[in-house]
């Protein structure tokens, strides 16, 4: 903890200002883009450990299945 007096331009002032060292942001490297045909799957790994994913459908799972859209007629 760091401990400092700090004054803003309407006059409050704090005196305790807390740092916290993140940790570096791992390097995402998902490989080559593919192209899928209609009906087919890509499973996606990340492979990056001691982390949380979120993917756009929502779920958080490390692994991530994308199907590609069905072409219409």
């Amino acid at each position: 903890m760091i401990t400092a007096i700090i004054s803003n331009s309407c006059g409050q002032s704090f005196d305790t200002l807390i740092a916290y060292a993140l940790p570096a942001i791992p390097n995402l490297n998902l490989g080559t883009d593919q192209s899928l045909c209609p009906g087919e799957v890509i499973t996606i790994n990340p492979g990056i450990p001691n982390v949380t994913y979120l993917w756009q459908d929502g779920s958080t799972l490390t692994l991530f299945k994308q199907r590609s859209k069905k072409q219409s007629s």
